[in-house]
């Protein structure tokens, strides 16, 4: 799959806004469940890859929460998240759902965590949003309907370094893919400010969409982590990039402001890229 930008989706401003109202209300109650876990003390219900790779009883809950509202209301619409079975759907929408990003904040209470929900229409993104509680941040977007940040309309604003960008990113649970991801950032040094790893690449996303970060690369996320966000950025007047390696099923995603050249996004390494 390859994250689609250019093509409308074959729905009108009325449905658009009704799925937006329905991601952000089902967003905003599942904030609110993880962040009164988080208050009472994280439960890890289980382990994936190794473990550093957790999940939270809170993750299970509130993924439980949205998929359940989401498909009460909408049955023939599909659904994929990190946590529980995918569902087909059958009129070629698709909820991709993040119940908590940044889950290892979250174990630890720092509040850099959020939900995170979008619907896409085939490959084209529809709506878009990522909600931290702990923040108290909603950011939102809709296809050609722009960005907005807690009800409040925005534009990226212009990098105050775009020849030394401020760098974000995500590092994966696997030892041999860190390694080359650090060895990508030792490299990258020479021509960035500095890097910031917030642990949310949700949040990061929507931070470049806002002009805190200048650049945002990772190759080792899901659909689910960056569906929303790409569509914030974007709909903010950032440039975007993302696809699904074939072989690994990993996502790779690149976000810029839009100050930064195209040639040196391309120089970090991230082959979704294109090459100048």
């Amino acid at each position: 799959m390859e994250y689609l930008t250019d093509t409308a989706p074959a729905l009108d401003r009325t449905q658009i806004s009704a799925l937006l109202e329905l991601a952000v209300d089902t967003a905003q109650r599942a904030g609110s469940i993880a962040e009164q876990s988080r208050r009472r003390g994280v439960d890890v219900a289980a382990t994936k890859a190794n473990d550093l790779d957790i999940v939270t009883r809170a993750d299970l809950d509130a993924e439980t929460l949205i998929k359940e509202t989401i498909l009460a209301q909408r049955p023939e619409d599909g659904f994929l998240g990190e946590e529980t079975d995918e569902v087909l759907g059958s009129d070629g929408l698709t909820w991709l759902v993040d119940p908590i990003d940044g889950t290892v904040n979250y174990l630890y209470a720092e509040p850099s965590y959020a939900v995170s929900i979008a619907a896409y229409l085939g490959s084209v993104p529809v709506v878009g949003v990522v909600y931290s509680p702990a923040l108290d941040e909603l950011w939102s977007a809709s296809h050609g309907g722009g960005a907005s940040l807690n009800g409040v309309g925005f534009r990226t604003r212009r990098s105050a370094s775009p020849a030394q960008p401020l760098l974000g990113t995500v590092f994966d649970y696997t030892p041999e893919l860190r390694g080359r991801q650090l060895q990508r950032l030792a490299d990258a040094a020479q021509v960035i400010r500095d890097v910031r790893v917030s642990g949310s690449t949700a949040l990061d996303l929507c931070r470049v969409a806002a002009g805190r970060l200048d650049v945002f690369c990772t190759d080792s996320v899901h659909w689910w982590d960056v569906a929303a966000g790409v569509l914030i950025a974007r709909e903010a007047g950032c440039r975007t990039w993302a696809r699904q390696d074939p072989e690994s099923g990993r996502v790779h995603c690149v976000v810029s402001n839009p100050a930064v050249s195209e040639q040196l996004v391309s120089s970090l390494g991230y082959a979704v890229v294109p090459a100048h």
